[in-house]
């Protein structure tokens, strides 16, 4: 996880006006299911930079994926926060 969290600290640091119009204030990396194939699920999340509990006046990017493997079905959202 620290891996994720360092790219996404890169990513809203230096490279917010090459991908995105809107200049990135925060990032939020939820993964959940059979992590590592253990018998229970489990999740992680990840929130970098400023990630509003409330997001009416936000705008969003929002990226939601599920994998099926032998060990276990798990799944990963993903939520960009960009200024207006």
């Amino acid at each position: 996880m620290f891996f994720l969290t360092s790219i996404f600290k890169e990513i809203i640091k230096t490279k917010q006006n090459q991908w995105f119009k809107n200049k990135i204030f925060g990032v939020k990396f939820i993964l959940k299911g059979k992590i590592r194939g253990k018998l229970r699920a489990s999740s992680q999340i990840i929130e970098v930079g400023l990630v509003p509990t409330q997001s009416i006046d936000k705008n969003i990017q929002f990226a939601k994926i599920t994998s099926y493997t032998l060990l276990g079905t798990f799944g990963m959202k993903l939520w960009i926060f960009t200024k207006n």
